[in-house]
């Protein structure tokens, strides 16, 4: 058992743990060092020995004996002094939060494998359990509002369907382990729940915070350059940010909805007090200059505007945003300048680029560049550039 944390599913997600969570918990701006923090649902503890040394001490729980198990014996292997890891079930835990006090709770990978009352009541118990400063981190929950079901039958649309239908359609999946295992438990309806159901904006507002108040307490999400190297875009993403803006220009809607609700993993920190203004808006921009013939699409439906040395792609960018975020496709080599007007923002090596998703999603990586106060209330175009003996494929830029 002490040679587990060798394993190859165990070293993905702790360096995922490490490279993106870890940074993205920073983002939050508060002493971690001095914060309890309970992770529900820690399984194999790859995010408890990447994520401990961040906080005093960190607990966490899981249902699973075997799996907690193997927890430990990963915890002893890095020498984590600050963990405690407890078999607790879902039931023993408002008796827990009664009792012990967190001030940052996660639930990662853990609501969409709960029924709706489950899930609910959990958002709702977490966060009114923590203190005024305390922060809920929500991770790696798949949306449900994605065309692809990626998570669990990996059919089109599964996760819109309704219950009696999807119970129907089991057997249609050629995901053969899923099917299994939904068929495995007591009845499908909850093996459907206990493998993994879609989650919605609609939960949230249920269980955790009013959509016309949710950005208020949003300070860190998806969008990040840590969350897009960790999820890389699907083509449906962008699409999502402008339905969400057409529902409350049509009177669909009359808030709209939150930004870390138009990409397929939902992820995001969320402030028990409300920050002084929400995040900034994500605007995607079209690029202009790239010859047609040179764009193509990547694995995940994402057109790829190929530029080559000798010419330039260009984006229009409004005065007041603060920051470009730039994805390159997997093929691209060599390096880039970014010019802001005239003036020379950085030259950026592709590999250097690359090296920040750790090749785990080798298909995109991001990287956001800040940008300059524009002294002018005009739009600035931002001019992309290869350098000698280069080819860069972008995927479509956007600001905040």
């Amino acid at each position: 058992m002490t040679d587990l944390h060798n394993s190859a599913t165990f070293q993905n997600r702790f360096n995922q743990a490490q490279r993106f969570i870890a940074p993205t918990m920073r983002q939050a701006g508060l002493d971690l060092s001095k914060m309890r923090a309970l992770e529900i649902g820690c399984g194999e503890g790859a995010k408890v020995c990447a994520l401990a040394p961040l906080f005093q001490t960190y607990v966490g729980i899981d249902l699973d004996r075997h799996e907690l198990a193997i927890g430990q014996a990963n915890v002893e292997a890095h020498g984590i002094q600050n963990a405690e890891l407890r078999l607790q079930a879902a039931n023993d835990l408002p008796q827990l939060l009664a009792q012990e006090s967190f001030d940052v709770i996660f639930l990662y990978a853990v609501i969409e494998h709960l029924t709706i009352e489950e899930r609910l009541n959990t958002l709702k118990l977490c966060w009114e359990a923590l203190p005024p400063h305390g922060l809920l981190y929500i991770g790696e929950a798949p949306n449900r509002i994605a065309p692809i079901d990626y998570h669990s039958s990996k059919m089109p649309y599964y996760n819109l369907l309704p219950r009696e239908l999807a119970i129907k359609l089991v057997d249609r999946s050629g995901h053969e382990k899923w099917r299994q295992r939904v068929w495995a438990q007591e009845t499908t309806e909850l093996g459907l729940y206990r493998n993994g159901q879609h989650v919605g904006f609609e939960d949230f507002d249920l269980g955790l915070i009013p959509m016309d108040q949710f950005e208020r307490h949003l300070i860190v999400d998806n969008w990040s350059e840590a969350m897009m190297n960790l999820y890389p875009l699907r083509w449906f993403e962008p699409r999502n940010l402008e339905d969400f803006e057409f529902f409350v220009a049509s009177g669909t809607s009359e808030h709209p909805i939150p930004q870390m609700f138009g990409r397929y993993w939902i992820e995001g920190i969320l402030a028990k007090t409300p920050a002084a203004k929400p995040l900034p808006r994500v605007r995607f921009l079209e690029l202009s200059g790239v010859d047609q013939k040179r764009i193509h699409r990547d694995r995940l439906g994402v057109p790829i505007h190929g530029v080559h040395f000798n010419s330039t792609a260009r984006v229009t960018v409004p005065p007041e945003v603060r920051e470009l975020s730039l994805g390159i496709s997997e093929k691209s080599y060599g390096g880039f300048q970014l010019l802001w007007g005239d003036e020379v923002l950085g030259h950026y090596a592709v590999e250097d680029i690359r090296a920040a998703n750790l090749g785990i999603w080798t298909l995109q990586s991001w990287k956001t560049v800040r940008l300059p106060q524009s002294g002018e209330a005009r739009p600035v175009e931002v001019i992309i550039r290869p350098t000698e003996g280069s080819w860069v494929g972008l995927c479509p830029p956007f600001t905040r």
